[in-house]
């Protein structure tokens, strides 16, 4: 075996070689930060809005949307971006809810299990 090695000339494949031509997309920081907004507003997770359609792209899965707010440069395919904005768009808010343990620190919270508590 010779000694010899040229290096390729060629440098390394990106990440994503075929990111353009599959359609992905890079989210900018605005629309994230949006999208976050929206769905604090709407007391939401990716995952109970996934849950509710079944008409979900192949692929698109709550720990991917979880992702998009994790990373540095956020990408993702075109149409799970789209189908994700337009569930935003269509989602119900939930209520919050009021556990007992924050009933408890307010006095008319205390007040208030104490009576539900004599009354049983």
């Amino acid at each position: 075996m010779s000694d010899d090695f040229d290096p390729p000339l060629t440098s390394p494949a990106p990440k994503r070689p075929n990111a353009k031509r599959d359609g992905y997309v890079t989210i900018r920081p605005e629309l994230l930060a949006e999208m976050q907004d929206t769905m604090r507003a709407l007391n939401r997770g990716s995952r109970s809005l996934l849950q509710e359609r079944d008409d979900a792209p192949d692929g698109l899965k709550p720990s991917i949307i979880e992702n998009w707010f994790t990373r540095e440069n956020p990408g993702t395919r075109e149409d799970h971006l789209r189908y994700f904005l337009k569930v935003l768009r269509d989602a119900k808010p939930r209520p919050r809810q009021q556990t007992n343990v924050k009933k408890r620190n307010t006095l008319a919270g205390r007040l208030l299990l104490d009576t539900a508590s004599d009354s049983e």
